[in-house]
């Protein structure tokens, strides 16, 4: 179990700095 919450906590810091990216960098492309 301790796995898959480890694989789950990445996954979301992932998806985030993902997400966060995309609001830094959409801007500057015009979107």
């Amino acid at each position: 179990e301790l796995g898959l919450d480890l694989a789950q906590n990445l996954s979301f810091k992932l998806e985030n700095s993902m997400q966060y990216k995309l609001l830094k960098y959409a801007p500057q492309r015009g979107y």
